[in-house]
């Protein structure tokens, strides 16, 4: 099952359901080749699937229909990143991915040692994320996927105007769907166009809450994930995702080290570089399974990918 923010039918996917939450459960035919199905799912196992307290209200639907031989060109933003870099990695060996377009502030090199399919790559450099030319936005075109890496983390947040750091974090974010929405023509597409927002495991959504960890940075990484959200599902054409990774750790002895030390003493959860690249990877391919992946959700995903 996935839950996604907004009662409407994205296109390509016959005999999906969707319906707001709270409904019996219902059962007719919606196409000659499929069923409307109406589930009631409690508060409770709404919360076991998102936390956050979005401001849309889930729907639900199956993803069932989605076609298992589709190829996909995908755009990973921040491609020279710590966590953008890998999934550029792990795409280049998945069949399923025919061309990687790297967007990066410089360009994305790889080395001969990396296995897969190195011709696949493309490197876009652009000057900064809220500023797309039209030979960038070329690049975008017949895209299917975007998985989007780029932010300001907590510990660099400390050492920059806040202004910037919501700048980076959510205008260019916005800016960059924007780009992505009017260049890959979603909106004349039969499959959706996939979006993956990689926020954090300590954001909040919930302004009646302080978070006991950074609340202005929380917040704003919460609300950020909220509007991406928001957006897909005022968009035709457009599926969205928020990831929320714990600590990842992985690449060095000192990342595993630190992953323990928040994982015991502040109770943030660990994933692995491979396993959060991996679990991104398969949801944009695949098709989501809801809109929000907690931690565990991509630990869970990425060992399944990696076994």
């Amino acid at each position: 099952m996935y839950v996604h923010p907004a009662g409407r039918q994205p296109p390509g996917r016959p005999g999906v359901s969707h319906v707001p939450v709270g409904h019996n459960h219902v059962r007719k035919p919606l196409t000659p080749g499929g069923y409307l199905i109406i589930i009631a799912v409690s508060t409770t196992d709404i919360l076991s699937i998102r936390v956050g307290h979005s401001l849309a209200p889930p729907t639900i639907f199956t993803t069932s229909s989605l076609p298992s031989n589709r190829r996909m060109k995908l755009i990973v933003a921040g491609a020279t990143g710590y966590v953008g870099s890998e999934v550029v990695r792990q795409a280049l060996r998945r069949r399923d991915i025919t061309s990687v377009v790297a967007l990066a502030r410089r360009p994305v090199e790889i080395l001969d040692t990396v296995e897969g399919d190195v011709g696949k790559l493309k490197s876009v450099v652009i000057k900064d994320y809220d500023d797309y030319p039209e030979k960038v936005k070329k690049e975008f075109e017949g895209a299917d996927g975007c998985i989007w890496t780029v932010a300001i983390t907590p510990s660099k947040s400390r050492s920059l105007p806040f202004d910037e750091v919501k700048r980076v974090c959510q205008d260019c974010t916005m800016s960059g769907l924007d780009a992505l929405y009017s260049a890959a023509a979603v909106d004349k597409r039969e499959e959706p166009f996939r979006f993956i927002y990689m926020s954090g495991a300590v954001t909040s959504r919930d302004r009646s809450v302080t978070p006991r960890f950074m609340p202005e940075y929380s917040w704003m990484r919460g609300e950020t994930e909220t509007k991406v959200l928001e957006y897909a599902a005022a968009h035709k054409g457009m599926e969205a995702c928020v990831a929320k990774p714990g600590y990842i750790t992985g690449g060095d002895a000192m990342r595993t080290v630190m992953g323990t030390a928040l994982r015991l003493t502040m109770s943030v959860p660990n994933v692995t570089l491979q396993q959060v690249s991996a679990a991104m990877l398969e949801q944009v391919t695949k098709g989501f399974e809801r809109d929000t992946l907690e931690n565990e959700d991509l630990v869970k995903a990425g060992q399944q990918v990696l076994a």
